[in-house]
């Protein structure tokens, strides 16, 4: 029918940066300048691409934006940060990456589509993969089951003979600009429980708001005031109840 019509779905168009041969056939190959349709980002830094009549996963860290060397899509850091678990071990290879083993509690701060996300834990900060994090309290079946299949993407720093149209390199924050920050930003940890909002002691009571003094009210007339001044009939009808 006609309200089951939708139109068309526009997909993103984004070019290979270097060559990338696939690993699995769930996955696509590619060549330096081929333009391919960005069919699903998932967060995990694996894409789901089309090119022509071929369709797989890619790694993002091998693709860029045909308009600008940066990613639109990436949110900004949140510095509050958002309790994940790993679910995997992995050891830095490089000087921004934080080594964590499994099982460890972490604060993630910023989440970038190429699934290389910034942690937090305790002081350190560094990229960890997304793909060996959950967040805390959920399943971990389908995680660990995507572990299994396909294994974190590369970072772009690692790529060999990487080749961009564009004339400056994409923007990124240092460790150190993260680290300088979430110092700066206000309430940029999780408080433990019994603290109130920004580290107010539990047991310092938060300060009543100021309120507008009430008029005080008169007092109740005497008997023999209302007699003297109310009509007539006010007067027999209070005569009647004393």
């Amino acid at each position: 029918s006609a309200t089951d019509i939708t139109g068309p779905i526009i997909l993103q168009t984004y070019r290979a940066i270097a060559n990338y041969e696939k690993h699995s056939p769930s996955e696509m190959a590619m060549a330096t300048g081929d333009v391919v349709d960005v069919v699903e980002k998932n967060e995990s830094g694996w894409w789901f691409c089309q090119m022509k009549t071929k369709r797989g996963w890619v790694p993002a860290s091998f693709l860029e934006p045909l308009d600008s060397p940066d990613e639109p899509e990436d949110p900004e850091p949140n510095y509050a940060g958002e309790p994940y678990v790993t679910i995997k071990a992995y050891t830095a290879v490089e000087e921004d990456e934080v080594s964590l083993a499994q099982g460890e509690a972490i604060e993630v701060i910023h989440k970038l589509l190429d699934g290389w996300w910034v942690v937090r834990k305790e002081d350190v900060t560094g990229y960890f993969p997304s793909m060996f994090l959950q967040k805390s309290g959920q399943d971990l079946t389908q995680a660990q089951r995507q572990i299994k299949s396909r294994g974190a993407p590369p970072r772009r720093s690692s790529i060999r003979n990487a080749h961009s149209i564009h004339q400056r390199a994409r923007q990124r924050f240092s460790q150190d600009t993260y680290r300088r920050n979430q110092r700066a930003a206000p309430c940029s940890r999780r408080q433990p429980a019994l603290t109130w909002p920004c580290g107010l002691p539990a047991e310092e009571e938060p300060r009543p708001q100021s309120t507008k003094p009430q008029p005080a009210v008169p007092p109740r007339p005497s008997a023999d005031l209302i007699l003297n001044r109310c009509i007539e009939s006010t007067k027999r009808k209070l005569a009647s109840t004393l």
